[in-house]
């Protein structure tokens, strides 16, 4: 066979589709594949994997799987959608490896498939290499998936068509095409307009199914009839819109603002894709050309927060070089900017965004100049720069929430404290813009406002997550996962950074990938699983990279540098911490594992130089002063000296909000004191520290204190059973959990719903300290 592995079919018509699909798979089964196919159904919800039944249905017999393999594809195809996708499509390939002949898999109409399906597929085709098995993709272009999309593949896109059927059977044909995404009904309905048989469109209708018609391209003045009788008949607002355009033979404004009408509806259902089909299609019916750019404006925003970025680009370059409209130019620059972040790209320099913001006024300049502001903090632009941005935003008298917060963005550590005041006011007056809301958690974030942090970017994740924005959604979910591991929740932590790492990689957000990646490494050392961090850290090595956006690699050196600082690889763990600098505000974040590592491998006075720059950025936050006072601590040769930052990093550190860190400070300290024979003292310490990091599941920390205790002479309890924590019903879910059974065989032995069991596990995973349920035979066990 001499076609590629991987085979995607890009056609706009579902003629070109099947009659492309059906060349290409009929070259390999005349090479002796053979064929197993799926076929993604438009106007329905399948249940998840309901394509991947059909894919495997022929060859489920042949069973051989490893146990955790088959019972993941056993709840998969009995419609789970928490299966672990990982061992779902491991179990797929190793099914098709097990057949031991020739197969060719045929996707068709992928744009429809269920999401789960679909990413499965798109796993095995990434591992065809050394298998003898093929994969053919059909999909429409403009519906075409993320993860279709970045699939390596031969891309075939074939012309239309011939209109080689005769009239009425053209008709028949053109009607059954256009009328893809309506009920069967209307287009039959819309059949009698058009004086089309019952008995001509039942004939039709089951060789459509079958996937063998051949649709035609038909005249125009046919095509508008069809398109026409479709939108008289459409009970969907949106679609009748979209067929009365199709219908036109000219732009209309009335045509234009239906469809933009209907991508507005779109939106409000959280179908960002569709609204940016929509949005695109409104923008050709726009007569004039003002209406026309922020319409193509509005479509390129929908475009991006679907995470279709190659598309909200191509919309964007048709539309900014042409906008003149304020608030169009206003709106392109922050989908622009939103953009070249998420992918990592450089953007434009402050003096660009300075140039911009003069040509507009008012609320349109100070969302320019917040723009400005965020790409100062996500690149760390140099203090004269920043200071350039916040003189523009305090000359530019507004009312709008974006000024404050970009304001605070900007803030040197001395004028820290006066935003902090004034931050948790701006959560209300920016609770109907998930983007500042966003913003505000970070600029709470860069002045240790914590609780606000943590407010602003759990309701911008929940209004993204409302509005079907994968790509802000990803960025609000690394954000409070990384708040939530400072706060002590490591768990919740955890499952928050590795939803985002999940859905930045779907969407091909790479600079929120190398985020997630490091935050999910953190949480996995914190909690005990250096296997799993380590395995984490080389799955995404590629994003090691400090440039132009330093927090990506930032994140990922800390979790290595926190690694190795678990694995007493002291020199690994201060290469890779001092290596964190690169980016100001986790380098501050990080400054006490970096001293830690330092003492341990003599390298003092480094450290010491490092400890006092930082010290300078401390001044309001009791966090931060905790971290500078406890490496103080550390540093410092003399013993009441030594005593004096501990006993200041303590108190600093009572009401900071980070509990975990405030616990390893007692840690420190009690080992400090044991090593003077102060042991009740250093008891004291050493107690308090391991209560809490036993309870937070902070493993390594919480064995050094255990030992660190014993050594100190005290007697120490094993620890209680992890069951404790649970109600009986809990226990009993967690437990038949454990021993591998997916939440519809649960529900049916405890009498409920299978959705009453995912709500109890979303429950138990942060009581046991475990963010999967292959872990909870672990912590049971254990306990």
């Amino acid at each position: 066979m001499t076609m590629n592995q991987v085979v995607v079919i890009e056609a706009e018509t579902s003629a070109d589709r099947v009659a492309s699909a059906g060349a290409v798979a009929g070259a390999a089964e005349s090479a002796g594949y053979r064929r197993l196919a799926c076929r993604g159904v438009p106007g329905t919800h399948a249940p998840a994997y309901a394509g991947l039944g059909d894919l495997l249905e022929p060859v489920l017999a042949g069973g051989g799987l490893p146990v955790g393999r088959r019972r993941a594809l056993e709840a998969a195809l009995g419609g789970d959608a928490g299966a672990d996708r990982l061992l779902v499509g491991l179990a797929a390939r190793s099914l098709l490896e097990a057949r031991g002949e020739r197969l060719v898999l045929v996707a068709e109409d992928c744009q429809w498939l269920d999401r789960p399906t679909l990413d499965v597929l798109c796993f095995v085709a990434r591992r065809l290499a050394d298998l003898p098995v093929a994969l053919i993709a059909t999909v429409h272009p403009e519906g075409q998936p993320p993860a279709l999309r970045s699939l390596p593949a031969e891309r075939i896109r074939p012309a239309a068509g011939p209109a080689n059927a005769r009239p009425a059977g053209r008709r028949l044909a053109l009607l059954a095409e256009a009328g893809r995404d309506m009920p069967l009904s209307e287009v039959m309905t819309a059949a009698g307009h058009l004086g089309i048989a019952t008995e001509e469109w039942a004939a039709l209708d089951h060789r459509r199914l079958e996937g063998a018609a051949v649709v035609a391209d038909g005249d125009g003045a046919e095509r508008r009839r069809v398109h026409l009788a479709l939108s008289q008949v459409a009970s969907d607002p949106g679609i009748a819109a979209r067929h009365r355009s199709a219908a036109s033979s000219g732009r209309t404004e009335s045509e234009a603002a239906d469809l933009e009408r209907a991508g507005r509806r779109a939106l409000t259902g959280g179908a960002q894709a569709a609204a940016a089909v929509a949005f695109r299609r409104a923008a050709a019916a726009s007569p004039a050309a003002a209406d026309r750019i922020r319409r193509l404006a509005l479509a390129a925003g929908a475009a991006r927060a679907a995470g279709l970025p190659e598309r909200s680009r191509a919309l964007l370059g048709e539309a900014m070089p042409l906008a003149a409209d304020s608030r169009t130019i206003a709106d392109l620059a922050t989908n622009q900017l939103l953009l070249d972040l998420t992918a990592g790209l450089p953007g434009r320099g402050i003096g660009e965004f300075e140039a911009l913001a003069e040509r507009l006024d008012g609320d349109d300049r100070i969302r320019v100049l917040w723009g400005a502001a965020v790409h100062c903090r996500a690149r760390h632009l140099p203090p004269h720069q920043c200071r350039r941005i916040e003189a523009r935003l305090r000359g530019t008298a507004s009312s709008s929430p974006l000024r404050a917060i970009a304001l605070a963005m900007l803030a040197p550590a001395h004028g820290a404290a006066q935003h902090r005041e004034r931050l948790p006011w701006l959560v209300a007056e920016a609770a109907g813009d998930p983007l500042a809301l966003l913003s505000l958690g970070i600029a709470a974030e860069s002045v240790q406002d914590l609780a606000t942090a943590h407010t602003a970017w759990a309701l911008s994740r929940d209004l993204f997550r409302r509005v079907g924005s994968d790509a802000d959604e990803c960025q609000s979910l690394r954000g409070l996962a990384a708040l939530r591991i400072a706060c002590g929740e490591l768990a919740a932590g955890l499952a928050d950074a590795e939803q985002a790492l999940r859905i930045a990689e779907r969407v091909g957000a790479t600079q929120v990938m190398g985020i997630a990646a490091g935050t999910v490494a953190r949480a996995q050392v914190w909690l005990g699983r250096g296997p799993d961090a380590r395995n984490t850290l080389e799955r995404h090595a590629a994003l090691w990279h400090d440039d132009p956006i330093a927090i990506s690699a930032a994140e990922m050196r800390w979790a290595s540098g926190l690694l190795a600082l678990t694995e007493r690889r002291y020199a690994d763990a201060w290469t890779e911490l001092s290596r964190v600098r690169r980016h100001r505000a986790r380098a501050a974040w990080s400054i006490a594992d970096l001293t830690e590592a330092a003492v341990h491998c003599g390298e003092h006075e480094a450290a010491a130089r490092i400890v006092e720059a930082t010290a300078a950025d401390t001044t309001a936050s009791g966090h931060l002063a905790m971290l500078v006072e406890r490496s103080r601590a550390l540093l410092c040769g003399d013993d009441d000296g030594a005593e004096a930052h501990f006993e200041r990093a303590l108190a600093e550190g009572e009401d900071a909000g980070t509990p975990l860190e405030l616990a390893r400070t007692r840690l420190l300290h009690g080992r400090w004191l044991r090593r003077r024979k102060r042991a009740e003292d250093a008891r004291d310490q050493l107690t308090e520290a391991r209560q809490v990091l036993a309870d937070a599941r902070a493993r390594p920390w919480a064995a050094e204190a255990t030992a660190e205790l014993r050594a100190a002479g005290e007697v120490v309890r094993p620890a209680k059973d992890a069951r404790a924590s649970l109600s009986p019903q809990e226990a009993r879910i967690a437990t038949l959990a454990a021993r591998g059974l997916t939440n519809k065989e649960i529900a049916e032995l405890l009498v409920v719903s299978p959705r009453t069991i995912g709500a109890s596990l979303y429950r138990i995973f942060p009581k046991l300290g475990v963010s999967k349920r292959a872990q909870l035979r672990e912590v049971l066990s254990a306990g």
